[in-house]
């Protein structure tokens, strides 16, 4: 799919990926053999969560949960209030974490196994999403699991406790829970050092929004969506069409806001939710707000969500 970039400033061609982001990308290598770049953008580690029983806006405007840059800039999803309509634009938070503590992280990723090929095993249950692992030591290592977590979750009725009753229910094997919770402790760990050092929030330079024309409020909804009117150009036209992946239709139309269009459309965001109506050209659409983060800068697509 070709990104529309709109923005005031000159854009280079080349779009940033994991592990080979800035021109000042290196490898550093902190205790016994432990290495990872160390660029601003090179993601060292990464937890992005997507898919399950979801709408389509709710997945293209996910978030990764948690990211590590080489230079120790964290970045991870904050709370959020129970509200509905939520926010148009979620909480992220940034910070600051050593290198000792990255490679205090890739030394546990390599003692649990994490950089060779595991065995998570499929639950046998449905509508649950997949958590994609990164991890960077100069190689990507990455690790795709269904449903994680939910082991320690579901609880059988007659005995809560019975590993024998669990295995049974979730159709996965020693070996394979054994894996499943390993990976979760290292999450948990990454995920701990992160929160406690994203103090501040993110400020956002690029921003994908995908546009969709918005269908009629039904007479008995309870929730007043809002009505707005975009500043920018017209909706009906911006950006491209998502691409949906092979034979699929798409209802979405999106581009990457830079510069002086993005801090005027985080503007109009600041205070509209979710559903708000946006008008534009005689028309009403509802945008999907997507933030960029320091090595991203393109739309969605079924390669990047």
């Amino acid at each position: 799919m070709r990104t529309i970039r709109i923005g005031t400033a000159f854009l280079a061609l080349a779009l940033t990926t994991l592990g080979c982001g800035s021109s000042r990308s290196g490898t550093t290598r902190v205790g016994t053999a432990t290495t990872f770049p160390t660029g601003p953008t090179d993601v060292v580690i990464r937890v992005d969560t997507r898919g399950g029983y979801t709408s389509e806006d709710y997945q293209l405007a996910i978030v990764p949960e948690l990211t590590v840059y080489g230079d120790g800039r964290v970045v991870v999803t904050g709370p959020v209030t129970e509200q509905y309509p939520p926010h148009a634009l979620p909480n992220l938070r940034t910070g600051q974490i050593d290198r000792s503590t990255i490679a205090a992280l890739v030394r546990q990723a390599r003692s649990d196994g994490m950089f060779e090929k595991l065995d998570f095993g499929e639950p046998q249950i449905t509508d649950n999403p997949t958590t994609t692992v990164t991890v960077n030591d100069g190689k990507l290592h990455v690790h795709r699991v269904y449903a994680l977590g939910v082991e320690s979750e579901l609880h059988d009725e007659d005995d809560p406790t019975s590993p024998a009753a669990l295995k049974a229910a979730l159709g996965l094997t020693d070996a394979q829970t054994q894996a499943r919770r390993r990976l979760q402790d290292f999450v948990t760990a990454a995920q701990n050092s992160a929160t406690r050092a994203a103090t501040e929030p993110l400020t956002v330079s690029e921003i994908a929004i995908s546009v969709r024309r918005a269908t009629p409020v039904a007479a008995d909804d309870p929730v007043e969506p809002g009505h707005e009117s975009w500043p920018l150009l017209d909706l009906a036209t911006i950006g491209d069409p998502i691409d949906q992946g092979p034979g699929a239709d798409s209802v979405y139309r999106c581009a990457v806001l830079t510069g002086a269009n993005a801090t005027k459309a985080l503007a109009a965001a600041a205070t509209a939710t979710s559903i708000t109506r946006w008008q534009s050209g005689g028309s009403e659409y509802v945008i999907v707000w997507r933030p960029l983060l320091p090595d991203e800068h393109a739309c969605p697509g079924p390669g990047n969500r």
